[in-house]
């Protein structure tokens, strides 16, 4: 039912990756089996233990299983605990590894029409800046989850990255049962706006200590700063910076 599209991702992915031409993921993408089952609040999975893809017949668009083999192609070795940007085996880095696998979902499937994940793929976009756009491919298709803390810990402490970590993780949560569970009560929302500020405090301040690291003037860096806080305000949070009513609202 799903080879045609197996084939499409194939093709698009071999034609745009081109960090590891000698890796034979042609065969990794051949070798993944796709199975159609129903999953309770899931269009699709990815086993990280097997070469395996799940796909749900009635919430999948025809479109979930790019991302799904996209996930497929950052597992390195098979029930290791790590896979793309998480560290799956202990729940971390979920949220940035959903967002950035949708994100190259998004530019290397040509007919992938799926817009899952918006928020944590715009987070993960601001990840990418930060760490730069080829090693953050490279880190992902290579279960990179440490390399990107080292990474990311040039700029504030170890400590405080892997907490902004989590807190994508929770964030991702909440966007996942607003979005899917379709539930909107208010004590979610408050929660949702409080760490969507957070998150945005902290990405600003990675940003601000990344830009301090380039010999670039300080006009050019304070407008890479504002271009960033103006990304964050439209396009990467769901009510921080949108509904400042929320906080009223719910002490009424």
């Amino acid at each position: 039912m799903l080879e045609r599209e197996k084939l499409i991702f194939k093709r698009d992915f071999l034609n745009h990756y081109n960090l590891y031409p000698t890796y034979k993921l042609s065969d990794k993408i051949t070798n993944t089996k796709i199975v159609i089952k129903e999953m309770n609040g899931y269009a699709g999975f990815c086993s990280y233990y097997e070469k395996i893809v799940t796909v749900n017949p009635k919430l999948d668009n025809a479109t979930s299983i790019y991302h799904e083999l996209m996930h497929s192609m950052s597992i390195k070795k098979y029930g290791s605990g790590y896979a793309g940007l998480t560290y799956y085996i202990k729940e971390l880095g979920y949220g940035i590894n959903e967002g950035y696998t949708q994100r190259l979902t998004e530019e290397f499937i040509k007919n992938n029409k799926s817009k899952t994940y918006p928020n944590e793929k715009n987070i993960a976009l601001i990840i990418e800046k930060i760490v730069g756009k080829k090693l953050m491919q490279m880190l992902y298709f290579n279960a990179g989850y440490k390399g990107l803390i080292k990474i990311l810990s040039k700029y504030d402490t170890e400590e405080r990255i892997v907490e902004l970590i989590k807190t994508i993780d929770i964030l991702s949560d909440c966007y996942y049962t607003i979005i899917f569970e379709d539930k909107y009560p208010k004590l979610l929302k408050l929660k949702i706006y409080l760490l969507e500020e957070k998150v945005y405090n902290e990405l600003l301040y990675l940003y601000r200590n990344f830009i301090n690291t380039k010999e670039i003037d300080k006009e050019l860096e304070e407008k890479n700063i504002k271009e960033l806080e103006e990304f964050m305000n439209k396009e990467v949070f769901m009510f921080y910076k949108k509904d400042s009513k929320i906080i009223k609202k719910v002490k009424k």
